[in-house]
């Protein structure tokens, strides 16, 4: 889509061709694109275009997401629409009269006659030039700005003339790093045997207690054991591997005897019970949320 704008220079290429529709119109204004300090009083009438919200436009639906270019191993740059909400006020060159005889207070006053230009000049020009693919128009003003009443409140400063103007421009995405191909893919299924994890998981809370004695069971009731069973390759229905996680809390005068236990069972040639017949290793341990205290 040849009419498309990169990402990297969108926004600034429609605020120059904003400046470029409203310079010849509104020569002798003063155009900006922020909002000039509160309460100050212009050298010269200004029109200020100031950059609200920028985000993707959902609604239109013709995003295109990045593609693989395989020859370059590159992603190949995808498009979205973006659009940018503009509020455009006009600031007055002079204090406002105490009576309605200022030239700001009469019917056809300097502001009325600014914006009357201005949009003019946008309506006239909705597919902005050098921005090709964009389409703009002149919106009520959005959820975020609430009220104007209330955003001009919130920055300590008085209503002013003013319009909400959108344009939706498709940019293209700067998305080009090198990707690393997956060339094969593979599968392979490996069959072991079927043990009862609960089971499991008491036989090893009990081989602990039964390491800290009589009173083991009681020393041990905010220890936790989960295991979960890992496939290899070795395995012939006869074992199983299995992965087991130690959690809780422990007095600290049993970890001597628990770490005796946690260092046999961190033999992996070793089998440390049976289930049903089933020989069970553990491949990996991991106790460090076990707590001593």
């Amino acid at each position: 889509m040849a009419t498309i704008v990169t990402s990297a220079t969108a926004i600034s290429d429609v605020n120059q061709a904003l400046f470029d529709v409203l310079k010849t119109p509104l020569e002798g204004v003063d155009i900006r694109f922020d909002l000039p300090e509160i309460d100050s009083t212009q050298s010269s009438p200004t029109l200020s275009i100031f950059l609200y919200d920028v985000h993707e436009d959902l609604q239109l639906r013709q995003s295109e997401p990045a593609r693989l270019n395989v020859v370059s191993s590159a992603l190949r740059a995808g498009w979205v629409n973006l659009n940018c909400n503009y509020l455009i006020t006009y600031w007055e060159a002079q204090s406002t009269g105490g009576d309605g005889d200022g030239p700001d207070s009469t019917p056809n006053n300097q502001a009325v006659q600014v914006i009357t230009l201005t949009l003019q000049a946008l309506l006239n020009n909705r597919e902005l030039s050098g921005i090709a693919g964009a389409w703009s128009r002149i919106i009520p003003p959005q959820e975020n700005l609430h009220s104007l009443g209330n955003f001009w409140q919130a920055l300590g400063n008085r209503p002013r003339l003013s319009l909400v103007y959108s344009v939706t421009v498709p940019i293209l995405l700067d998305n080009s790093q090198p990707q690393t191909l997956v060339k094969t893919v593979s599968s392979e299924i490996v069959q072991t045997a079927n043990v009862d994890l609960k089971a499991l998981n008491a036989r090893l809370w009990q081989m602990l207690c039964q390491a800290l004695g009589s009173e083991g069971e009681q020393k041990l009731a905010r220890v936790r054991v989960s295991s979960r069973q890992q496939a290899t390759q070795d395995d012939d229905g006869s074992a199983i591997a299995t992965s087991v996680e130690i959690s809780g809390i422990v007095a600290r005068t049993s970890q001597e005897a628990l770490e005796k236990v946690f260092a046999s069972w961190s033999d992996t040639n070793t089998a440390v019970t049976e289930i049903n017949a089933i020989a069970v290793r553990i491949v990996a341990l991991e106790k460090s949320d076990l707590v001593y205290l």
